[in-house]
């Protein structure tokens, strides 16, 4: 009975250890979600904030885009019509040009006819009869001359004297009289007549070829000022649609923060909330317990249990033979699991790839061969993939500056632009039939898990049936210690009725059913749908607290000195606990990996919505470039667009990317020696 009293005290002391953990650990927890809300509160109220900016800054650039459109259409109106008036210009001076030239050598032709006419006139060559046909030659142009029909316009005797002169029948006679010597007057006249209007004639050319020099290059001057300001105003509209982009990706990125931010928020409250809850739970549970300990102990160590005792033990105590059912699977195990887990720690928070795998490292439960084969081939992948997207990264890098090398290429940029877009359309569209392939065999992988649970839950049922059944052959107590079992069995193994329990059966037990549900007291808190994650610590099964197992060795100790029949109730009670505790196990693990598979699912939806919408947008885009025309510009905005974010980040990214490829790598390493 002394090491009975000695194990209660133990209990005693125990209990109120664990009671002091409890208070240190939701006192920490409690110090994370204050943290944590006031952190997020701050996330939320700047990202608002930031929205609000963001939004009135597009929309300024929205509207000043627009009118800078308008004007660069009015512009482009301006010259086309300056260069059609600069055309017409330049037609209407060539041609007065050529019709001064034309005029003007006709008019030295006749100038010339008529001195030569006076030449003959005035000299001894009219007496001879070359001289006479030469003149009469002279004559007969003169008459027929433009120049002279548009001098008798003004002045028609002279072209009346010269036809006449003409008409003349006998040549020889006509030269020696009267007439022939007349027509040197009129001659005269014209010749100085003549050379009077070509010498305004000279005169007003200049003055036209001055006004037309003058005019062609004021509306040159015109022309490239307003190209000038076409220039200007293509390059604000650059600028302008820069920022509204640079605006459109920093509100999306806002939004996203203060999305993320209000989810943790939601989840956090929860969490905490339910801290809270379960560690009241807790703390009633552990007073209770103590409580039951405390009235044990007086009962059993007062004279009258003394007194009765000491006749009735004897010198012999049969110790129970205890089967132990150990779950743990060995410090040197659990001690690889954990640096395999922690060399992929900082990688995991960048990388969903790695946390994936630092998960299913978390996940082993046992030296499994085949489960750390696995998952070393998922790094060999992870691995392959990190290089491929590294090398990948490379490739469009210098793609990039291929681009900006190449972008005076106006019509082969929009061409290489409008391919990019087709690939991106067909990689989008492989994309979307892979996630429709992985979200049905997550599907499929959760009905196959609810299946198995099923039949675990038969196989359960019938094991427990079972064991109601062995029970109801070991219900003796002696009459001795029946106070101290009675008091004891309100705290570790009540009598109660299980009325249409989960295994459908109505039948007595002094099973304590509550501890059929009961798993680790403490653990560690991932991210999951309902909770942020990052927590200290977290109580588990809603606070409910498991019975100290020295208990349960209080009874089985009593019982054994009330009848052997005790020993395989014991027995068969501790058997019950195990297949229930691995039961529980079981069903846990699979819950959790159904909601990871629920979570993968969410997860690929969602990406399959923006997958889908991405490839409208690549496609409507495929279709634009097909048919619109840009200036330089816009092209070297849409390269920044597509470039600047890889650019500016290559460094870092592949710097990353080498640390994961070197984490999962040690990390597989360990999982080699584990195996």
């Amino acid at each position: 009975m002394a090491k009975v009293l000695k194990l209660l005290r133990d209990m005693q002391e125990q209990m109120q250890a664990e009671k002091e953990d409890d208070d240190a650990v939701y006192a920490k927890v409690m110090c994370w979600c204050q943290k944590n809300e006031e952190e997020q509160n701050n996330t939320v109220k700047k990202t608002t904030a930031d929205i609000e900016r963001l939004m009135a800054v597009s929309g300024e650039a929205l509207a000043k885009i627009k009118e800078l459109e308008a004007k660069r259409e009015k512009l482009f109106t301006d010259i086309n019509s300056k260069k059609e008036s600069l055309n017409d210009l330049r037609t209407k001076c060539m041609k007065e040009q050529g019709e001064y030239a034309e005029a003007n050598q006709e008019l030295n032709k006749t100038i010339q006819a008529l001195k030569s006419a006076l030449v003959i006139l005035d000299g001894k060559v009219l007496m001879q009869s070359a001289g006479q046909d030469r003149l009469m030659a002279l004559a007969r142009k003169l008459v027929s001359s433009s120049a002279v029909e548009q001098y008798s316009e003004t002045k028609p005797d002279g072209l009346i004297a010269l036809q006449k002169f003409v008409d003349t029948e006998s040549k020889g006679k006509a030269f020696m009289q009267q007439p022939a010597m007349n027509i040197v007057g009129i001659l005269k006249q014209m010749l100085d007549d003549m050379s009077a209007e070509q010498k305004e004639n000279t005169a007003a050319e200049e003055l036209r070829v001055k006004a037309c020099k003058e005019g062609i290059s004021s509306t040159q001057k015109e022309i490239s000022l307003m190209e000038g300001q076409l220039t200007d105003t293509d390059t604000q509209l650059g600028d302008l649609a820069e920022k509204n982009a640079q605006a459109k990706a920093d509100l999306e990125a806002a939004e996203a923060a203060k999305e993320d931010a209000e989810e943790f928020l939601g989840k956090l409250a929860k969490q905490c909330a339910q801290t809270t809850t379960d560690f009241d739970t807790r703390t009633k549970s552990r007073n209770e317990e103590l409580a039951a300990i405390a009235d044990t102990i007086e009962i059993l160590d007062s004279d009258a249990a003394f007194g009765s005792f000491g006749s009735s033990m004897g010198t012999s105590f049969i110790q129970k033979k205890k089967q132990i059912h150990d779950v743990q699977f060995g410090t040197a195990f659990t001690n690889a699991r954990d640096d395999a887990v922690s060399v992929l720690d900082t990688e995991s928070k960048r990388s969903p790839k790695i946390f994936m795998v630092q998960t299913m490292i978390k996940t082993l439960r046992g030296v499994d061969k085949g489960a750390i084969k696995k998952i070393q081939a998922a790094i060999d992948d992870l691995i392959k993939n990190l290089r491929t997207e590294s090398k990948q990264e490379v490739e469009d890098r210098d793609k990039c500056v291929s681009d900006f090398a190449a972008i005076d290429q106006d019509m082969t940029l929009k061409s290489m632009d409008r391919k990019k877009r087709l690939a991106e359309v067909e990689s989008l569209t492989a994309e979307l039939e892979k996630l429709v392939s992985d979200i049905g065999d997550l599907n499929a992988e959760n009905a196959k898990m609810a299946s198995s649970a099923a039949e675990a839950t038969e196989d359960r049922k019938a094991e427990h049936e079972e064991y109601l059944v062995v029970k109801k052959d070991h219900d003796e107590t002696q009459a001795i210690l029946q106070t101290a079992i009675d008091r004891m069995n309100q705290k570790y193994s009540d009598r109660v009725v299980v009325k249409n329990n989960e295994f459908g059966t109505d039948a007595p037990t002094e099973a304590p059913v509550e501890e059929f549900l009961q798993g680790a007291d403490v653990v560690e808190v991932s991210a999951t749908s309902d909770t942020p994650g990052s927590a200290p610590a977290a109580f588990t099964n809603s606070g409910a607290t498991s019975n100290n197992s020295g208990g349960n060795k209080v009874v089985e100790m009593l019982t054994t000195i009330q009848a052997d029949s005790a020993k395989a109730e014991a027995d068969v009670t501790q058997s019950e606990k195990d297949s229930q505790a691995n039961y529980d196990d079981f069903m846990n693990e699979t819950r959790k990996a159904t909601e990871h598979n629920n979570e993968a699912i969410a997860n690929k939806t969602k990406r399959q919505g923006l997958a889908a919408k991405s490839k409208s947008e690549n496609e409507v885009a495929a279709k634009s470039l097909g048919t619109a025309i840009f200036d330089l510009t816009e092209q070297e905005k849409d390269t920044h667009d597509r470039c600047d974010f890889l650019t500016k980040n290559f460094d870092t990214r592949q710097s990353n990317r080498v640390a994961e490829v070197e984490a999962a790598q040690k990390a597989k390493q360990i999982l080699s020696g584990m195996a």
